[in-house]
């Protein structure tokens, strides 16, 4: 038997190269990319909140102290003082020499005048300021007046506070002050 003829392969000759070329591929870089780009940003997401919780630790240490009620001055921990004794609280330092005025009417409270605090906390952070200023008789409270700052008090700034009472303080003996939250 006689083969087939060959197929008919007009010019027999090679074709010329084409303009489209086929485009080169990376290798897999493309993917590799990806990977690291979403390996990156969970790692960001996730770590950069632990990370700026163990860089601010101690801001929050510092915090969570500040409102420990059994601190010295705090709620549950009042500081006796004798009428115009120096005393400190939470870094604030309050001068010697304020008075506690009795009222002047029948339509006027007792309020305590010249208390002046100056901010010397450690952390060198501005503090707003409030105090409860309790007066007792026989371990028996008979009145108390508030005190408070206009605002934060600075680092290494005085400022005089503001004082009001809403109760008779009758025949006190001695005084209790402690931060007020």
């Amino acid at each position: 038997m006689s083969q087939p003829p060959p197929p008919y392969q007009p010019y027999q000759q090679p074709m010329p190269p084409s303009p489209y070329q086929k485009p080169k591929t990376s290798g897999g870089k493309i993917a590799a990319i990806v990977i690291v780009s979403v390996l990156a940003g969970v790692l960001l997401l996730c770590g950069g909140p632990a990370l700026a919780f163990f860089i601010f630790a101690k801001s929050v240490e510092d915090a969570v102290g500040e409102f420990d009620s059994d601190r010295r001055g705090g709620p549950d921990n009042p500081i006796a003082i004798e009428e115009g004794e120096a005393f400190t609280i939470d870094g604030i330092e309050y001068e010697e020499g304020w008075q506690v005025k009795p009222p002047v009417d029948e339509y006027t409270e007792a309020e305590i005048i010249g208390l002046r605090g100056t901010n010397e906390r450690e952390d060198e952070d501005a503090k707003a300021v409030s105090l409860d200023f309790t007066f007792l008789r026989d371990n028996e409270e008979v009145g108390e007046i508030s005190c408070t700052s206009d605002g934060q008090i600075s680092y290494n700034r005085a400022e005089t506070l503001d004082c009001s009472s809403y109760s008779d303080l009758g025949d006190w003996k001695t005084i209790e002050v402690a931060a007020a939250y």
